[in-house]
């Protein structure tokens, strides 16, 4: 009887860069996240690549991770939260119109803010809209 020859394994996808394992912020940054707290949801609600904890921390294939993204591929795309060039952040906005992040802040609780865009639990300006805003205000 022959021994039996096992096929070699696929080769990794592109994305995987050569690491077979990933932790928590290799994650983060392969996928664009915002940050590790959507991995940490993801896994507390069990909608995310499938993880191994190993004491020190979550670790992940990368050759199910890319398997996951793939098959979400139109779901992440919504869900996304990436920001486009002309979308400014909180601390970006205050900085621009001369504020302090709390005044800011307190600026929308106010209802004098420049007006914003909330998207699920982030918010967020359009750049032109606070320029816009900023000539008024003078």
């Amino acid at each position: 009887m022959s021994p039996k020859v096992y096929d070699p394994l696929p080769p990794l996808p592109e994305e995987c860069e050569g690491r077979y394992i990933l932790d928590t912020p290799q994650l983060v940054e392969m996928l664009s996240l915002a940050s590790a707290q959507t991995v940490y949801t993801w896994n507390k609600n069990r909608t995310g690549p499938p993880f191994y904890n190993t004491g020190k921390g979550l670790r992940f294939k990368c050759r199910e991770v890319m398997a996951w993204f793939n098959s979400r591929k139109g779901v992440l795309d919504k869900e996304s939260s990436r920001k486009s060039a002309d979308e400014l952040d909180l601390n970006e906005t205050a900085q621009l119109i001369g504020l302090s992040r709390i005044e800011l802040q307190e600026a929308i609780r106010k209802g004098t803010a420049p007006p914003y865009r909330v998207n699920g639990r982030s918010i967020h300006w359009i750049r032109a809209e606070v320029e816009a805003w900023m000539a008024e205000q003078s």
